[in-house]
């Protein structure tokens, strides 16, 4: 099980948002993330605000500081902060996984051979793990939320997991 994960904002929001985070509790002992994807988890009007706010003050997510540098800059150059921050986490602290959803950010992660997983990927592992009855249904809420997702990965997703 790896220990040391750090998030992007993303995949945080979407299992907030159909009532999943809590998989997240089951999986990693805690989850780190930077202090751009806390200004996007917390510096909004959303729903959501004082749950992650209390999770912050369970220890749950911890907040790390990024430090500045070239290869930072270069992903800012290509992706969004929260991304960039995450990705270059991951690197700086030698971390074992990273929580990711865009497409883009998962690429240039992989091109730094960071072992990356998505809010699809969570509740693929809750389906094996027993933890969630149907997969088809949380892709479904997802889906509602407002979470893209491709169609070919949602059949992907189903199929690996043997459902329709």
């Amino acid at each position: 099980m790896p220990e040391k994960v750090v998030s992007n904002t993303s995949p945080l929001i979407s299992l907030f948002s159909i009532n999943r985070f809590h998989l997240l509790q089951e999986f990693y002992p805690h989850i780190f993330i930077t202090e751009a994807v806390w200004k996007e988890l917390t510096d909004t009007e959303k729903e959501g605000v004082q749950f992650f706010h209390q999770e912050k003050e369970k220890g749950f997510l911890v907040i790390n500081r990024v430090t500045p540098s070239p290869f930072l800059q270069l992903l800012h150059q290509e992706l969004d902060e929260g991304e960039a921050e995450a990705i270059a986490l991951a690197m700086e602290k030698k971390l074992d996984l990273l929580l990711l959803d865009e497409k883009e950010a998962r690429s240039i992660a992989r091109i730094y051979k960071i072992p990356v997983t998505g809010t699809v990927g969570i509740l693929m592992r809750a389906k094996r793990e027993g933890k969630i009855p149907s997969l088809r249904k949380e892709l479904l809420a997802l889906r509602e939320a407002g979470f893209w997702i491709q169609d070919d990965l949602f059949h992907e997703a189903l199929h690996s997991c043997k459902e329709k």
